[in-house]
């Protein structure tokens, strides 16, 4: 059953510091509807905090003989090194609702490596 919106759905500023104690919205703007009726929101009505991927690639060739080539790369996956997390949970009535429990499916951390190629 989908809930009544009885004011204005605002994100809450403070909800990094703790995600899984502080709500990501406001959950009191939202209430159970009369018996019988249907909510005034959607079926989804929150949006996540969104996600950053960055991946960055750094190389270097040096030229050591005529058609031979040595290079130097770097590449690192995530080089931020950010948790990116799911969408709150939008269930009323359970402890958790208006909460973020999880991150997003795939989520690593940060990944270097380093390569050497001899091209000929």
């Amino acid at each position: 059953m989908r809930s009544d919106a009885i004011g204005p759905y605002r994100r809450n500023p403070n909800w990094r510091s703790n995600v899984l104690t502080e709500t990501f919205f406001d959950t009191s703007t939202f209430v159970q509807p009369p018996f019988g009726k249907f909510g005034n929101t959607g079926r989804v009505f929150a949006n996540g905090p969104g996600a950053v991927v960055g991946d960055l690639s750094a190389l270097k060739e040096f030229p050591f003989a005529e058609g031979h080539r040595l290079q130097l790369r770097c590449e690192m996956l995530n080089f931020m090194n950010r948790p990116n997390f799911n969408l709150p949970n939008q269930t009323r009535g359970i402890p958790a609702f208006g909460r973020i429990n999880s991150l997003i499916e795939g989520n690593q951390a940060r990944i270097i490596q380093l390569g050497l190629h001899y091209r000929f």
